[in-house]
């Protein structure tokens, strides 16, 4: 191997590191967040019902790594998320009886649309940064 391609690789590695050292542990950029931040970061929102009797909220998820809002309040009925990428970290919501959601592609949004029969705690969490505590609850209610 002719020396000159030594040199590269020896300028090169470093920089690759450092590159891959900026996300954080479950692939997005940045640290995850303690425990007690993700606390602190919680956050609630209301689904709010429309005349057409369906309820909507916006769910943001960020290179952060979190939910916001965490916990979401609705009733019983159709409730319509819209999941907005406001970051650039593709992200997987997983939520139980719910069909597969496709992932997330930054700075986009989509609509799930769920129906809940009966009140209850529903959780959900991404399926890329579980390990990073990115999850949240849908509470229902009568």
């Amino acid at each position: 191997m002719r020396p000159w391609r030594w040199v590269a690789g020896a300028v090169a590695l470093p920089l690759v590191l450092a590159g891959c050292g900026s996300w954080g542990a479950e692939g997005g950029p940045g640290s995850h967040m303690s425990e007690a931040e993700a606390t602190a970061a919680a956050s609630e929102g209301k689904a709010v019902e429309g005349p057409d009797g369906v309820q909507r909220i916006e769910l943001r998820v960020d290179d952060k790594l979190r939910f916001s809002p965490s916990i979401i309040r609705a009733r019983t009925g159709p409730l319509v998320i819209t999941l907005a990428d406001t970051g650039i970290t593709p992200h997987q919501m997983i939520m139980p009886g719910v069909a597969a959601i496709p992932a997330s592609e930054g700075g986009k949004s989509q609509e799930i649309k769920m129906s809940f029969g009966r009140p209850g705690s529903y959780t959900f969490n991404c399926m890329y940064h579980v390990g990073t505590g990115m999850a949240g609850t849908i509470e229902i209610s009568e």
